[in-house]
């Protein structure tokens, strides 16, 4: 028997499981492969701290899937088939390192600086905080676009424009660290 296929999507993670998924709602026959016996990539779960205690890992995607436009066009879709989101009405989040040390995030950015071991650092993070917040317009944006895209050179350049270069050029510098 002979198969045919309009496309060969390689890699099953986020990214090719939703290029996969817009070609099929287009009408395209698609093959879906992976190196992995399972879909997700990085997105997983698995027993990290207490027996039968399923932990989400790597999963911090989620809540960007849910603004971005591959949702806006499958959701319908995804929710057709059983998918549901439920958020937590907890104030906190966690992440549990293979190590078992454990980080606790609340929403309240000042409870989480107070939970830091090390006061400076807590200081330290909320002053990243601040300083990531006045350039979440431009992060945002860059985001939400392709990465080596005309679209985000403009982005960019009008970032630069507002937020002066030595400014810019410290954010920049800060997440090379």
């Amino acid at each position: 028997m002979v198969s045919q296929t309009d496309a060969i999507v390689i890699g099953a993670g986020i990214n090719g499981m939703v290029a996969a998924a817009e070609l099929a709602k287009a009408g395209w026959k698609v093959t879906l492969v992976d190196g992995n016996d399972r879909i997700g990539g990085f997105i997983d779960s698995g027993e990290l701290t207490v027996p039968g205690y399923q932990h989400d890992t790597f999963s911090s995607w989620h809540t960007l899937f849910l603004g971005s436009g591959a949702y806006a066009a499958l959701g319908p879709d995804l929710h057709r088939h059983g998918l549901k989101y439920c958020d937590s009405d907890t104030e906190v989040g966690a992440s549990v390192a293979a190590d078992g040390r454990v980080s606790l995030c609340f929403r309240d950015p000042v409870r989480t600086a107070e939970g830091f071991a090390d006061p400076a650092d807590g200081a330290a993070y909320l002053v990243a905080l601040g300083e990531m917040e006045k350039h979440l317009p431009v992060i945002g944006a860059m985001l939400a676009g392709e990465p080596r895209s005309v679209g985000n050179l403009k982005t960019f350049t009008v970032g630069w424009r507002k937020s002066g270069r030595d400014d810019l050029e410290d954010l920049l510098r800060s997440t090379r660290r």
